[in-house]
């Protein structure tokens, strides 16, 4: 079995993959947007065993890791304990899969190697002071006017996400979004508390869905669907994980939408920007990898949106540059390598065309409580 298969089982099961080679060190991995990376600490654990055993540790802080030998590498599943809280003291916190479904997922990952059935071996894994953590802790006194309004804007972004039919930025928002969305108790009964997030967080996905082009019927269909469902829940283990999906879904939806009201050329030539942006320098490149020519391809796109194509890059390089002047600490000559630009004037002067100042000034204008 080839390990890029790998990303194809993660995808039936949605169980967090690992390959690590006899150093420990990663080769590759298919796991879930929130996964947390693989700590060394967890790596001390994976010993030497035979090809005919998997071996399983539990743990009340990590959850169930379970790993074999292939080829000396070792192959790992690994199914978290989420410790999830953000801002106004929500959490959630529960394994996605129990002992038993754990069990027949590592079984059927080690048939996709081995044409046998393995012996499990169980141990316990206790790693003293160690939680999964997702989201940073921070009690409402903490919470000033300036992580509100941080929220507010990562929100907004993992919104335009969706709107945007861009899985990729969502996914990277969403994660953003869970260390800054300020939640708060929606309910004392812990159960209806994630019911009302669900029910919450569909609402804005819905909206903007909407926005993003898919049919306001169809929109309103899939979310009284989501709600009708999630009201029947009798559990909900992880509501970050539950409502990412949920989002996901409205996602989808709008890229089936837009491929259907623009012609594909256009459609593949943003879904190509959106997957490539800092690489992408000029139109040329862009039609070479479409197979057409760059005159009918600025024609067309232009013709359908209104907007030059580079204009459109541009665009998408500097709402991402807002992005990371916001919420992180790079250096602006950091920034604008992440983004493809020659340098840090060439991204300082591409800045202040689009909005007027600086980004030094945008970052201090951002970061005034």
């Amino acid at each position: 079995m080839n390990f890029k298969d790998l990303a194809l089982f993660h995808e039936a099961t949605n169980l967090n993959l690992y390959v690590f080679d006899q150093t420990k060190k990663l080769v590759t991995k298919a796991t879930a947007p929130l996964a947390p990376d693989f700590k060394p600490e967890y790596l001390k654990q994976l010993i030497t065993i035979t090809a005919e055993d998997v071996r399983l540790l539990l743990s009340s802080n990590t959850g169930i890791l379970g790993y074999f030998l292939y080829q000396n590498h070792f192959i790992v599943g690994w199914t978290t304990n989420y410790n999830l809280q953000g801002n106004g003291n929500y959490e959630s916190r529960a394994p996605l899969l129990n002992l038993r479904q754990f069990q027949a997922q590592i079984k059927l990952l080690y048939r996709l190697f081995y044409p046998k059935t393995p012996q499990l071996k169980q141990d316990y894994l206790e790693i003293r002071n160690e939680t999964t953590s997702y989201v940073n802790k921070e009690s409402d006194k903490q919470i000033n006017k300036y992580s509100r309004y941080q929220g507010f804007l990562a929100e907004q972004d993992m919104l335009a996400a969706v709107s945007d039919g861009d899985l990729k930025k969502y996914t990277e928002n969403y994660r953003h979004f869970m260390h800054l969305g300020i939640f708060g108790t929606l309910s004392e009964n812990q159960l209806r508390s994630k019911k009302n997030l669900t029910i919450a967080s569909t609402t804005l996905f819905t909206r903007a869905a909407i926005r993003g082009g898919m049919p306001a019927k169809d929109a309103y269909a899939l979310s009284d669907t989501i709600i009708r469902n999630a009201e029947e829940e009798h559990s909900i283990a992880n509501v970050y994980e539950y409502t990412r999906v949920i989002g996901e879904m409205f996602l989808r939806r709008v890229q089936q939408a837009k491929r259907k009201n623009i012609p594909s050329i256009v459609y593949q030539a943003q879904e190509y920007i959106y997957s490539n942006l800092a690489e992408i320098h000029t139109v040329a490149e862009i039609a070479t990898y479409l197979g057409i020519s760059k005159s009918y391809l600025m024609h067309l796109f232009k013709a359908t949106t209104n907007q030059g194509i580079m204009s459109f890059v541009t665009k998408l390089k500097v709402d991402e540059a807002k992005h990371q002047l916001i919420f992180s600490n790079e250096p602006l000559a950091e920034i604008a390598y992440n983004l493809g630009f020659k340098n840090q004037g060439q991204f300082s002067r591409t800045f202040k065309q689009q909005t007027g100042i600086s980004p030094l000034e945008f970052r201090k204008q951002m970061r005034v409580n």
